[in-house]
């Protein structure tokens, strides 16, 4: 059954099986996101999360579907996130054998488990247009090779297609109305020139913006054109990637000309302070889960910043995580209380961060 996301999300109880896909990844995850956050609204027991793509699952796919459809005495809900379930699927099933996978999860989908929720998240290529063709072929879902043809001729699913140029310009604003913000005349439109038409990009790009403007609830065009990755030189997020990657001599150069540009050091400080912060919460997140969805999530980042974070936590160990931020929590100090140069201070702070192996080879 064809829905979509406001409609989903507006019924008091989720359906049990929900389906997401199309070209849009960014859409799809977005809807996903949304929905499981709804479900977590409720008593929730257990979170299984399986994709095929992970080498850390230590538990087999049928293991993990006979412990969703097994009873919960405690009565909470399950939830059971299946990703890309064309990779598990991919052989053509004619019978379904006895205490087979294919028989177990036609089961559950079929029958969902009380009180068990299963969204199911897909990219598989021949689901694409899948909306427009229903319209025209009421066989077109049971023609669908298995398990879309029971997932949705049976349940709710929604389609992200690839999106018109006009419809990205329509997201871009309303994702800044979304949070309040007003746009002066010529800010989509510039923001649509200078990124490439990919939403995980341009959805970082508005959140850097967000961030940038503090409290300000109106954002003009001159102020996009130095916030924006249009303008490399001036893109403070940038240094969240040098610092991950432990480059010093990149990391030195950028905040010397950062901030002879534009002076804003207790802004750089903030930014710097609050990437090591969400380290930290990461050093404990990662051991509930491996998912790098619910990684992000968990410190409120867009995914597409993720891979940052993520090599951060490889190359800075707990300790050194938690001197770094008592250094910049001193160093926030210091810019508001004291007239010493902001190059110098930071360019002191640098040299404790990085350890000597990471210092460069001039000679």
């Amino acid at each position: 059954m064809n829905t979509t996301l406001k409609d989903l999300l507006s019924k008091k109880e989720l359906p049990n099986v929900i389906t997401f896909f199309g070209e849009e990844q960014f859409l799809v995850y977005d809807a996903y996101k949304k929905t499981y956050e709804k479900l977590l609204n409720k008593e929730t027991s257990k979170v299984t999360i399986f994709d095929p793509d992970d080498n850390s699952n230590n538990i087999s796919f049928l293991d993990l579907l006979l412990e969703f459809n097994s009873p919960d005495f405690f009565g909470g809900n399950k939830i059971f996130i299946l990703k890309k379930p064309e990779k598990i699927f991919a052989q053509k099933v004619k019978k379904f054998k006895p205490g087979s996978t294919e028989e177990l999860f036609r089961r559950i989908v079929l029958s969902p488990p009380f009180n068990g929720f299963l969204l199911v998240i897909s990219f598989d290529a021949n689901l694409f247009g899948l909306t427009r063709k229903v319209m025209n072929d009421k066989e077109a879902l049971q023609n669908l090779r298995f398990p879309f043809n029971v997932l949705l001729s049976n349940h709710f699913w929604i389609e992200f297609p690839k999106m018109t140029a006009g419809q990205i310009k329509n997201w871009i604003s309303n994702k800044f109305l979304e949070e309040g913000i007003k746009c002066e005349d010529g800010v989509v439109e510039y923001l649509f020139d200078v990124l490439n038409l990919d939403l995980w990009e341009i959805d970082s790009e508005i959140q850097k913006i967000i961030t940038f403007l503090g409290q300000k609830k109106y954002l003009t065009l001159s102020e996009i054109s130095q916030i924006s990755s249009g303008n490399k030189g001036l893109n403070v997020f940038d240094i969240a990637s040098l610092l991950a990657r432990r480059d010093f001599e990149k990391t030195f150069i950028f905040v010397e000309n950062f901030l002879k540009t534009s002076k804003q050091g207790i802004l750089l400080n903030s930014i710097i302070l609050k990437f090591f912060k969400n380290l930290l919460i990461l050093t404990e997140e990662i051991k509930k889960t491996k998912d790098k969805f619910l990684l992000a999530k968990s410190i409120g980042v867009n995914l597409y910043f993720f891979e940052d974070y993520y090599l951060g936590l490889k190359n800075y160990s707990k300790d050194d995580i938690i001197e770094i931020i008592r250094e910049l929590v001193n160093l926030e100090l210091q810019l508001k209380s004291t007239s010493k140069d902001e190059v110098y201070l930071f360019e002191t702070i640098l040299l404790r961060i990085f350890k000597k192996q990471d210092f460069p080879n001039f000679v």
